[in-house]
């Protein structure tokens, strides 16, 4: 088992994108990636229901997407600016084997993201710790828990994707891999947002 993990992490398409500086993996990631898929989170009449059903429904989207429960690794944003110091990322960086890829592009296309002035990107390698999916995903739904949104998404290598919570609104599924995107297309419809319905649609068909 251990040499056929390893195979699939060195041929993994979506590890080789991760790591490498111009892959740069920005909001919204759905319009940016052609092989991505959105999904609905909220639905329902009242808040409380609305957020209740965000955080179920990314949860069921999560077991779709990572059968076994395991992200092979997570990856997140490191936003800084020129004079403030660094966050200290410590707590969760002495769990996991990690690295960072440094000075990367920032958003230029809101006013108020361009006070960020520096991005790195780091990726914690699960090994034989799983994530705790259930509590990252709360966070970035429930954004009013007290904790920075640093944007977390969770990779798998097996599946050639990463799997991204946006906000209580929505997902996506951003894949490497046209085989795996039509694979989960499937898989994932009864959650698609319809607004993005046609362009998803037009992305399936398009598949050499």
């Amino acid at each position: 088992m251990p040499i056929r993990l390893l195979r699939i992490s060195a041929m993994s398409k979506i590890k080789n994108l991760i790591e490498n500086p111009d892959f740069s993996y920005l909001k919204p990631y759905f319009y940016q990636n052609p092989l991505a898929l959105r999904c609905e989170l909220a639905v329902g009449e009242t808040h409380e229901i609305r957020m209740k059903t965000a955080y179920d429904r990314a949860l069921q989207i999560y077991e779709i997407v990572f059968p076994d429960q395991k992200a092979n690794a997570l990856i997140f944003n490191d936003w800084h600016y020129d004079d403030q110091p660094e966050e200290d990322f410590s707590e969760i960086l002495n769990q996991y084997q990690y690295q960072i890829i440094r000075n990367l592009p920032v958003y230029d296309w809101d006013e108020a993201c361009q006070m960020h002035t520096h991005r790195n990107r780091i990726i914690c390698y699960a090994g034989h710790q799983n994530f705790n999916h259930q509590e990252i995903i709360k966070n970035l739904i429930y954004e009013d828990f007290g904790k920075q949104n640093h944007e977390e998404s969770f990779v798998s290598y097996g599946n050639e994707c990463i799997f991204s919570v946006y906000d209580d609104r929505g997902c996506d599924i951003v894949f490497a891999d046209g085989r795996k995107f039509r694979d989960f297309y499937y898989m994932l419809e009864p959650f698609f947002l319809d607004y993005d319905r046609k362009i998803m649609q037009e992305r399936l068909d398009n598949l050499p």
